[in-house]
């Protein structure tokens, strides 16, 4: 009888701390797992992967080759006069034309929009040109911008690859791939030179001592 009695009471225990076991791995479970509607941040619950590149839209009335880089940049090809108001329409307050030769003056008139040209060249970029549109870029005042080429791809693309690597901490490989998503031509290969040699704190640097440039308030 004393057999049968301690027999059942070692049953009892087993089974017992079994229920406990499973009881304390459901209450872990229920701890990791995040509840119902809540947050996890991206950089704590994944590793960190490469930038997804942007990809240019030609849907929007004279603004070939466009994207959204941030809130405060958009880039594009040449915009034509019907562009221009699309832009001011879309709340942009600066226009910054990376061209040579070519003028947005006339085009711009009647729009209310800052303006300033900075001739940069494909086949030589120059960190100064850089500089210079990163200093517009990061004033609230500018902001958006809008900053352009003719193709919007080459000088444009070198111009948005900076920002990237400068204010978004980007690297170097991913803000390459992103300028040739925007139909960079390889006949300009110094841009490629360029960029792999780009450094993000000596571009800080010289951006700080770089004077704020001028801006044309064209009405």
């Amino acid at each position: 009888m004393r057999s049968l009695y301690a027999l059942a009471l070692l049953s009892l225990a087993v089974s017992g701390g079994a229920a406990c076991d499973r009881a304390k791995a459901s209450l872990g479970t229920a701890a990791a797992a995040p509840a119902e509607g809540s947050s996890t941040s991206l950089t704590e619950s994944t590793p960190p992967t490469a930038r997804a590149a942007l990809e240019p839209r030609d849907d929007l009335p004279g603004l070939p080759n466009f994207a959204k880089v941030s809130d405060v940049l958009y880039r594009g090809a040449q915009p034509t006069a019907e562009g221009f108001r699309t832009l001011k329409n879309m709340g942009v307050k600066t226009v910054v034309s990376l061209r040579m030769l070519h003028s947005d003056r006339k085009m711009l008139e009647g729009t209310g929009l800052q303006y300033r040209r900075i001739s940069a060249k494909a086949w030589h970029p120059e960190d100064e040109d850089v500089a210079r549109v990163l200093k517009i870029v990061e004033d609230p005042k500018n902001q958006p911008v809008f900053v352009h080429c003719e193709h919007g791809a080459d000088r444009t693309g070198t111009v948005v690859a900076a920002y990237r690597m400068v204010e978004q901490g980007w690297t170097n490989e991913e803000a390459a791939a992103e300028l040739q998503a925007f139909g960079y031509h390889p006949i300009w290969a110094e841009i490629l030179t360029y960029l792999s040699r780009f450094e993000r704190k000596a571009m800080q640097q010289t951006v700080a001592n770089t004077p704020a440039p001028s801006l044309d308030l064209i009405e």
